[in-house]
């Protein structure tokens, strides 16, 4: 069964922003014809028999929410900050069972939030207008375009946590237990410069947050970004001169960069 709520439904239209709310749950049962690693079928009106030790349950209950703008605002920092900020949040737990598993809970949270901009198509120069009448070079300077702002740029920041208590049939007296707070960043730059040079800039960091478990708050007060795990970054540049039609080359230089964090156990 799935809600599905729209809350801005009670703001003005003209403000264009959407928050969509849902909200759902499934409960599925799974039996199987024969008992596990025999040929017996299995009865359900068997009084001597609790069924469910050998069913596959599993229960889900999810929640989702988002917050969108969709038109622009004619105020200049409303447009450049809150028009082109998207967030998200879910929240999912899972209650399963079988054969093996006793019971099986787990818990994830999901937040992300995107922010991208691109600037005006308008904002280049043209130096050397005045000799769009010369002879041979005249056509190449001429309408030559020196872009002084980028073309786009976009942030992104997730964070899932995922906490998950597994009991087994053999060992109810055990709980296995099994934690993660990871955080992702993003960020992607394209700039260019002429009509046949340009180049892009992207950069990933994944963090570790586990030790912040308990106190959340503090990766906001102390700005502090956990341990980092991974860093990836790639630079693509591109040269595509178009001065004869017959001969279209295209250059590309691509240097990648990559950090993983490798911990080993000293007692290993």
């Amino acid at each position: 069964a799935t809600l599905k709520l729209h809350p801005n439904k009670i703001l003005p239209t003209r403000w264009g922003i959407k928050t969509p709310v849902s909200i759902s749950y499934s409960n599925n049962i799974g039996t199987p014809k024969y008992h596990p690693g025999s040929d017996i079928l299995t009865d359900a009106n068997d009084p001597d028999f609790d069924i469910s030790t050998i069913q596959t349950i599993t229960e889900k209950r999810t929640f989702s929410t988002s917050f969108k703008k969709t038109s622009r605002s004619t105020n200049w920092f409303i447009k450049r900050s809150l028009d082109n900020i998207d967030l998200n949040f879910s929240a999912k737990n899972t209650k399963k069972s079988n054969n093996q598993i006793l019971n099986e809970i787990a818990e994830e949270y999901t937040t992300s939030s995107n922010y991208s901009y691109k600037f005006g198509k308008e904002n280049y120069l043209s130096p050397f207008a005045f000799t769009k009448d010369w002879l041979f070079i005249g056509s190449i300077l001429g309408e030559a375009r020196y872009y002084y702002t980028p073309d786009k740029f976009s942030a992104k920041i997730s964070f899932v946590e995922k906490d998950t208590r597994k009991i087994q049939r053999v060992s109810p007296d055990d709980t296995t237990k099994s934690y993660s707070f990871n955080m992702d960043r993003s960020f992607s730059l394209n700039h260019k410069f002429t009509k046949s040079i340009s180049s892009n800039y992207s950069k990933n960091i994944n963090s570790n947050l586990d030790a912040f478990r308990d106190n959340k708050w503090s990766l906001v007060e102390n700005m502090n970004p956990g341990l980092v795990k991974a860093i990836s970054e790639k630079l693509t540049n591109t040269y595509s001169p178009d001065f004869m039609r017959w001969l279209s080359p295209t250059l590309n230089y691509n240097p990648p960069y990559t950090w993983n964090l490798n911990i080993i156990d000293p007692l290993t």
